[in-house]
């Protein structure tokens, strides 16, 4: 290690009546250290370390600024004017909920005196830490506390003496967390190597300014010194600044990557992510900063928290998450969210490697790790010369992913698509599409960017359906934005044997809901459906005469038709049974993103009316994406083919523009012969 440098702030710190030391240390040199630090602490401690009551000693007094901060989260402000009265700085503060009992260590009993009188501390020890320690002392920071704090403190005590704290308190004893600050001109690599020697996991999570300079000659060592070790940048113009660590036994995240993590990422109350760069001149708080690898831990709160959850999302699908990074979560053992963040892995299966490991009281942690997947497509480099050529790839694949890099022509691709069949179009479905400007493609659902869709088959709600579906990749997407696709009949082998059993026993019932108007701002018109004109009669005619079971509802100022149609959950498909995808795709936990609190176009309840559960949907919905189909992204002129009813198809999240087409063809239909659903082309 370098030469341990330490600090002299001369008469600052021995200024024991609290008038004096607010006025010239907080007020006078703005000293802002604990306010900031221990607003920062709670949040890791929070994630790290939730039990209650958490026990903290503070190296340090500050005539108890640092426990106030910490208990009461009072600010500088509260503290000058609270403290520099003669009136109240006496006054005790009220009995706390215990959430937090702390206890002060000080060189002076003085500080300690005024702390535990005004109702601070719930201990206080007068200790010379550069010296040897009492034996209460030695007993208290070993089996009676969890985590240290040392703020400013570290200057006095140097490499060596913070060294005794780490020895008493966390490799001979049971404290968890050491956290401390280093002034950044004493050599603060020195005691990162220290916390290393003594196998601890170290990680910088933030930069602040400590207090103003006393005087101009103190800025200027300070600066100098910056300067020659190349770390001085624009906020040590005016402060003097610190580097905030945390110290931590490396068992205590319980991750395959401990000891390795660069970036110790955790949530605050405001949902945002917080971390520190590793780099010489950081930018707080900024992902694009933060060294990799990451290791993001959240508490239950926020693994459960839909907020944090798309911005992980979103983090993903820029590719910000790096192979190598860590998420660990602790949910509860049945979450009540439906995005929590142990979703993430599935929906992008195959990217995470996930490990389980369960807690007290129920809860559960999951650390996923990213990884390189595994692609499993079908991806040739030449587009099939026949239609034939292209039925016997779908019959052998399900799929084919057809990658020149080469535009094709999209009436090249519509002829393959149909063979000897014929094109179908798009009026039964959910949304009007309309074509792309100079091809004959339809658009494809233009649900919002940040929302992934679900995976489904294209029109299997209806009566007729596209056997073999074509999307075309005409812009992709700056982030993100694949039309992922999955394996039908593997989803359903992923399904529990109880609901294999129950899904084969019974069918569902879709209800599609339409008005007369087209500007409805969910329900699609019957007149698109029928033509400009058309009644309501005439639409239910039309619709009784294809098999639906047709209601008339109100519903505020509309009058509403509901279709009804039964069709299978499961159906056998090329000699397997295959789990019907759309029953997933029209989820209402996913209607309730778009349409909160209101009733989508297209619903879907078992054959006795009831609805499906969330529990029931999200089973399925895992279990598609688990039999996801992994191939490298979504990119320019690539054209997938599909085969619709073995292999489902979704949307992941994206950012900046995307312009995809779809083609369909070969109008097929669910028969149902002897207690089972088959699948058979339209003649």
């Amino acid at each position: 290690m370098s030469q341990n440098i330490k600090a002299n702030f001369d008469e600052i710190y021995s200024l024991y009546s609290p008038q004096t030391y607010v006025r010239c240390l907080v007020q006078d040199l703005n000293y802002r250290l604990p306010f900031h630090a221990m607003k920062v602490l709670k949040h890791y401690c929070q994630v790290l370390l939730p039990k209650t009551p958490l026990r903290v000693s503070v190296i340090g007094s500050c005539h108890g600024v640092d426990a106030v901060a910490l208990k009461y989260n009072l600010t500088a402000q509260d503290v000058m004017t609270r403290w520099g009265n003669e009136d109240t700085v006496e006054r005790p503060f009220p009995a706390s909920d215990q959430k937090v009992k702390i206890s002060l260590i000080d060189a002076q009993s003085e500080p300690l005196r005024f702390a535990k009188d005004i109702n601070l501390a719930d201990h206080s020890f007068v200790a010379n830490l550069n010296a040897p320690y009492s034996e209460g002392l030695k007993y208290h920071l070993a089996n009676e506390t969890d985590v240290i704090t040392a703020f400013g403190v570290t200057s006095y005590l140097g490499v060596e003496g913070t060294e005794r704290i780490i020895q008493e308190a966390l490799i001979n004893g049971n404290t968890q967390l050491f956290c401390f600050s280093v002034v950044k001109y004493l050599n603060p690599t020195d005691f990162v190597e220290l916390c290393r020697k003594c196998n601890l996991e170290v990680q910088q999570i933030n930069e602040l300014p400590q207090r103003a300079y006393k005087n101009q000659t103190e800025q200027e060592r300070v600066t100098r010194t910056l300067k020659e070790k190349g770390m001085y940048t624009r906020d040590d113009e005016e402060n003097l600044m610190t580097l905030m660590f945390l110290a931590y036994k490396k068992d205590l995240l319980s991750t395959k990557k401990a000891g390795i993590s660069s970036t110790l990422i955790v949530a605050n109350k405001e949902n945002e992510l917080l971390g520190h760069s590793c780099n010489k001149n950081p930018l707080r708080y900024s992902s694009t900063q933060w060294a990799h690898p990451w290791h993001i831990v959240l508490s239950q709160q926020h693994s459960e928290n839909r907020a944090i959850y798309q911005k992980l999302t979103e983090l993903h699908t820029q590719g910000a998450i790096a192979i190598g990074d860590t998420i660990t979560a602790i949910s509860s053992a049945t979450p009540t969210s439906t995005d929590d963040v142990v979703h993430l892995a599935k929906l992008f299966a195959g990217e995470y490697q996930v490990t389980k490991q369960n807690l007290p009281e129920g809860q559960i942690k999951q650390t996923l790790t990213r990884i390189e997947p595994i692609i499993n497509a079908h991806i040739v480099k030449q587009v099939p010369a026949s239609s034939e050529a292209l039925e016997v790839g779908l019959k052998q694949h399900g799929h084919l992913l057809v990658r020149t890099g080469q535009a094709i022509d999209d009436a090249k691709v519509l002829k393959l698509l149909t063979g000897k069949g014929k094109a179908m179009d798009y009026r039964y479905g959910n949304v009007a599409r309309q074509k792309i400007k100079g091809t004959s493609a339809l658009q494809v659902t233009p649900w919002s960017k940040e929302l992934c869709i679900l995976p489904h088959s294209e029109l299997t709600y209806h009566t007729k359906f596209p056997k073999y579906i074509s999307f075309v990749c005409k812009v992709p997407a700056e982030h993100g934005g694949e039309t992922a696709i999955y394996d039908c009949a593997k989803a359903f082998d992923v399904l529990s044997p109880d609901f294999q059993a129950k899904a084969t026993q019974h069918n569902v019932i879709f209800r599609k809901r339409y008005v007369q108007s087209s500007g409805h701002d969910r329900y699609p018109s019957w007149q698109q459906v029928m033509g400009e004109g058309s009644t309501a009669n005439d639409f239910m005619t039309h619709f009784n005469a294809l098999g639906y079971n047709c209601v008339q509802l109100q519903e505020e100022d509309n009058k509403v038709i509901e279709t009804q149609l039964t069709r299978p959950l499961v159906y056998q498909y090329q000699g397997k049974k295959c789990l019907h995808s759309s029953i997933v795709g029209i989820s209402p936990y996913w209607y309730q993103q778009v349409w909160p609190g209101k009733t989508p176009p297209l619903t879907v309840t078992w054959d006795n009316n009831e609805p499906f559960s969330i529990a029931e949907l999200r089973h399925m919905e895992e279990a598609l994406l688990l039999a996801r189909i992994s191939y490298n992204n979504w990119q320019k002129h690539d054209v997938l083919f599909l085969d619709n009813l073995r292999v489902a198809h979704g949307r992941l999240p994206f950012t900046g523009k995307r312009v995809t087409g779809a083609l369909m063809a070969q109008p097929a239909q669910f028969v149902k012969t002897d207690e089972h659903w088959n699948v058979e082309l339209v003649k």
